[in-house]
Order: structure tokens, then sequence, then C-alpha cells
């Protein structure tokens, strides 16, 4: 199969890009393995065994080093000529954390598996509900170790806000990361924890919670929506 236009020229550079290295490196490797070996015959002519064996010792790695990077570039150039053949495509999902909860029944299992789509909701809803309550937020999950920053109408930052969202009306369980528990605990009371659940609507909002829950630790930090209700405040985010 032929090779498109540019492919060809792209290979030809590549092959005069590594024929110049390959030039540059072996004049360079070969020199040194030369002067070593000549300070080495030097030492031992004025009896300093010990120098003198260091410098051998010395003269040949760079030849190994010489030897192997011969070998290396002699891959890389028989690589060049080969066209690229697309066996298959593999998409690669993270496993989902598996934690076991206690309930009033004994253990449960539970699969947690991150959820973009419910996450962006969780944001919108929260960035909607800031909005409502004449406060200013800022998207800024990209760069922190939390979600969004809300500001008042003087432009003073007052909450720094962790949203955590999930789909199901019943679930009762959202985990944080070591930077945002430790961001919790740096913040204090300047700190929100906002607990957004699709399935009934329902927001829950709890200030600095690091000095008011004791949740589970399991890799990540395990916090229980109903302990964070019984310490925070609890609303609904649907339209009646």
């Amino acid at each position: 199969m032929a090779l498109p236009a540019v492919l060809v020229e792209q290979q030809e550079e590549k092959r005069e890009a590594l024929a110049r290295d390959r030039a540059f490196l072996t004049e360079g490797l070969t020199g040194l393995a030369e002067y070593l070996s000549e300070a080495a015959v030097d030492a031992f002519s004025d009896g300093d065994i010990e120098m003198g064996s260091d410098l051998t010792d010395q003269a040949e790695r760079a030849r190994q080093r010489l030897g192997k990077l011969q070998d290396d570039m002699g891959r890389a150039g028989r690589l060049l000529m080969t066209v690229p053949e697309v066996l298959g495509v593999a998409l690669v999902l993270p496993a989902p954390l598996e934690i076991e909860v206690e309930t009033d029944d004994g253990v449960t299992r539970l699969l947690m598996r991150r959820d973009d789509a419910v996450e962006q909701a969780a944001m919108d809803a929260v960035m909607a509900y800031e909005r409502q309550r004449a406060r200013f937020p800022k998207d800024v999950h990209q760069g922190e170790s939390w979600d969004i920053e809300s500001y008042d109408a003087q432009g003073q930052l007052v909450r720094y806000i962790e949203v955590k969202g999930r789909g199901p009306e019943d679930a009762d369980v959202v985990t944080m990361t070591d930077p945002e528990w430790e961001a919790a605990r740096r913040l204090g009371e300047q700190h929100w924890l906002y607990i957004v659940r699709l399935g009934d609507g329902m927001l829950v909002m709890i200030q600095n919670l690091y000095a008011k829950l004791e949740p589970r630790e399991l890799k990540r930090w395990l916090v229980r929506i109903t302990d964070a209700k019984g310490h925070g405040e609890t609303v609904s985010f649907v339209d009646d």
C-alpha cells in the first residue's frame, strides 16, 4: 500500500534527523571512549593501577553505550520504513469503586462510578441555586480542590463549594478524595459541601463538614448523605 505524499515527506525528514543524531552521538561516544582509553594507558604508565582500571571501565561503558545506541537507532530507522496497521481500538474505563456501607439491614455493597452527566447536572443545579440567592458563582473545578467559588454582591468570596452529584433518590453515599478532604479541613467555615440528588431534587448543604462529620476513610472519604442532612440544610432545587 502506497503511503500518502505527506507521510513520505515526514518519513524522509525523520530519517535525515535520525542520521544526523546518530552521526553526532557516535562521534561523541567514540571520541570519549578513545580519550578514556588513552588516559588509562597514561595512568598505568605512571603506576596508578587504581586510576588506570577505573578509566578502563569507563571506556568500556562508553563503548557499550555506543553499541546500544546504534542498535536502538537501527530499530528506529526500520520502524520508519514500516507502514502502520491499525489492528483494533480499545476503550479503557476506570473500574468502579466498590464500598461497603453499614445500614439497618446489615452491610450493603455499593458500586460507585463517576457519571459525567450527573456531575454536570449537579454543577448546573448548584450554580443556579447560588444565583437565586444573589450570589455570583464561578466554576473553578478544573484548577482547584473544590468546584465552585461563590461571591457576594460586594465581590467578596464567601463560599468554597465542593459539589457531589448522585442520581438515584435513595442514594446515601458520596465520596471525597484526599485533596478535597484536605481543602475542607484547611478552609474551615468557608468550605461548603453541596450534595445534589437528582432522583428526588434534593440539595443538601453543609458548612465546615470537616468539623461536623466523621466520614469513613476508604482510600477516599465516604460521606453519608443522611449524616450531612443531620448537620446541614436541605432544600429542593426542583420547582413545584
